[in-house]
C-alpha cells in the first residue's frame, strides 16, 4: 500500500549570517563579488533574502558601506554593524531580533563561528553551512609559506609558532568533525574539500562553482594588446594569493625575464598590495596597483595568470577571466577546487615553473589559441558556470532537503558534482601541508 506522503512549505525566505566582516557588494573583491552574486541568484529563484553581519563594523574595503546591499534587498532585510560573533548575551538578543523579524525558512551560516551563533538562538528551523576553504589548512599554509619564503625573522617566528600552530589547526579540526553533523546540510564552493565535508559529515552535501554573476549576453570584443599582456590579480591578505605570487616570482620569473626585456610580453601585477618586499626581484613587472575599470583591462588581456600552488578553496578570478571570454594560465593544484578547469579546453595548467612560463609564451606566440580558450571558458561559464546556474542548483539542493532531511543528494556520476565520491584527499591532512 502506497504511504501517503509529508508535503511541506516550499522554502521562500532565506538569511545568511557571517561573522567574518565581509560586506557584499557588486565590487571586483572575491569575496565580496562572490557572496553578492549568490544572494542575487538566490533572489532571482523567487527567493526572499536577508543578510546579517555578526560581526563589529569593518567593512571589507572602506569605499563600500552596505548601501547597495541594502539598495536592493531592502534596508528592513540587512543587518550590519551588529554585535560580535561571540556568543554572548548581546549577540544573541541582536540576532534573535533580526531573526523574528524576517521570520526565515532556512538560514545559511558562512563558517563555524556563524553556526555557533545561531545555535545560540531560539531558532529551530534548518541551518545549512556554506563553506569555501577547509579552516584548519589556513593556518598550516600560513606556517609553510613563512617557513619556505619569510624573511630570516619570520621563519624564526614560524618555526618558534609552529607547536601552537598545529594545535591551533588541530582544534580547527576538531570543531569542524564536531560541528558540521549539526548543520541540516552543507554547500562548498570547493569540489574537493566538499568531498571531505561528505565523506566524514554524512550530511547532504552539494559542491557547487563560487556563484559570479554573468555580465553578458555574448563574449565582448577583445582587442589584445601588443605586445601581450598577461595579468596577475589579487591582494596580499589571503594566503592564496601570497603564495601564487611568491611561486611566480621564484619558479615563473626567471624563465620569463629574456622574453619581457625583450618586448615580447608584458606581465601586469595588478591588486592591492601590502607590500612589493616578496616580489623586488621581478623588477620588469608593471605594478598596476587597484585598477577601477578591470573589464576594460580584460579586454586587453591575452590571459589572466593564476600561479597559487596549494590545494586550497576555490580561484575565484578564474571564473572572473572566465565570464568576460579570457583564458587562465594556471597552477594544476586549482583544478582540485574546479574540476571544470580542462587544460587545453579552457585553460593551460603547468605544475612547474618552467611549463607555466612556456605555456604563457605558447598564448603569446599563437593569439588565435588564446582567443579559441578564451571563448569556450566564456561558452562553458554561460552555459555551466555563472550565479544564476548555480544558484538553480542551491535552490533545488535546499529545497530537496527540506522536503527530505535526512536523505543523502547523490551526484551526477557525469558530472563535478561526482567529486563528492571521490576519495580521501592527502591534502585534507594536517601534516601533509607543512611536509
Amino acid at each position: 500500500m502506497n504511504r501517503p506522503q509529508l508535503r511541506m512549505a516550499p522554502v521562500r525566505r532565506v538569511m545568511f549570517v557571517a561573522a567574518d566582516r565581509i560586506v557584499p557588494g557588486p565590487t571586483y573583491s572575491g569575496n565580496a563579488v562572490v557572496r553578492w552574486s549568490l544572494l542575487q541568484g538566490l533572489r532571482g529563484c523567487g527567493m526572499d533574502m536577508a543578510y546579517y553581519s555578526a560581526s563589529p563594523s569593518d567593512p571589507e574595503h572602506s569605499y563600500f558601506d552596505g548601501s547597495e546591499l541594502k539598495a536592493v534587498f531592502g534596508a528592513q532585510n540587512v543587518w550590519l554593524d551588529r554585535p560580535g560573533y561571540k556568543v554572548a548575551r548581546a549577540s544573541i538578543s541582536a540576532l534573535q531580533s533580526a531573526v523574528d523579524d524576517f521570520k526565515p525558512d532556512v538560514i545559511l551560516a558562512f563558517g563555524l563561528r556563524s553556526l555557533a551563533l545561531i545555535r545560540a538562538t531560539h531558532y529551530t528551523g534548518q541551518v545549512g553551512l556554506y563553506s569555501i576553504d577547509l579552516e584548519h589548512l589556513v593556518p598550516l599554509y600560513w606556517a609553510r609559506h613563512y617557513i619556505l619564503h619569510g624573511t630570516a625573522l619570520q621563519k624564526l617566528n614560524a618555526l618558534r609558532r609552529l607547536p601552537k600552530t598545529f594545535f591551533r589547526s588541530w582544534k580547527l579540526r576538531r570543531a569542524t568533525l564536531r560541528e558540521y553533523p549539526k548543520a541540516s546540510f552543507v554547500i562548498n564552493s570547493a569540489a574537493h574539500h566538499a568531498a571531505w565535508h561528505a565523506e566524514r559529515h554524512g550530511r547532504p552535501t552539494l559542491y557547487v562553482p563560487n556563484p559570479v554573476e554573468p555580465l553578458f549576453s555574448e563574449r565582448p570584443a577583445h582587442t589584445p594588446s601588443t605586445p601581450p599582456r598577461f595579468l596577475l590579480l589579487g591582494g596580499l591578505a589571503g594566503i592564496a594569493t601570497t603564495t601564487g605570487l611568491v611561486w611566480f616570482s621564484r619558479q615563473v620569473y626567471p624563465h620569463l625575464e629574456d622574453a619581457i626585456a625583450d618586448g615580447r610580453i608584458e606581465v601586469h601585477l595588478a591588486g592591492r598590495l601590502a607590500s612589493r618586499r616578496n616580489f623586488h626581484q621581478m623588477h620588469r613587472v608593471i605594478h598596476r596597483g587597484y585598477i577601477d575599470d578591470l573589464a576594460g583591462e580584460l579586454r586587453q588581456a591575452t590571459a589572466v595568470l593564476v600561479p597559487t600552488p596549494i590545494n586550497l578553496g576555490f580561484r575565484t578570478r578564474i571564473l572572473d577571466a572566465f565570464r568576460h571570454g579570457v583564458t587562465v594560465v594556471a597552477h594544476t593544484a586549482n583544478s582540485s577546487g574546479m574540476p571544470e578547469l580542462v587544460d587545453g579546453k579552457n585553460a593551460l595548467l603547468a605544475a612547474n615553473g618552467r611549463d607555466f612560463a612556456e605555456a604563457i609564451l605558447r598564448l603569446a606566440d599563437d593569439p588565435e589559441e588564446a582567443q579559441r580558450l578564451g571563448r569556450t571558458a566564456f561558452d562553458q561559464f554561460s552555459k555551466e558556470m555563472n550565479a544564476v546556474i548555480g544558484a538553480k542548483r542551491i535552490c533545488d539542493f535546499i529545497h530537496a532537503c527540506s522536503n527530505s532531511p535526512t536523505a543523502v543528494i547523490e551526484p551526477d556520476r557525469a558530472s563535478p558534482a561526482a567529486q563528492l565520491s571521490a576519495p580521501r584527499q592527502r591534502t585534507s591532512t594536517m601534516t601533509s601541508v607543512l611536509f
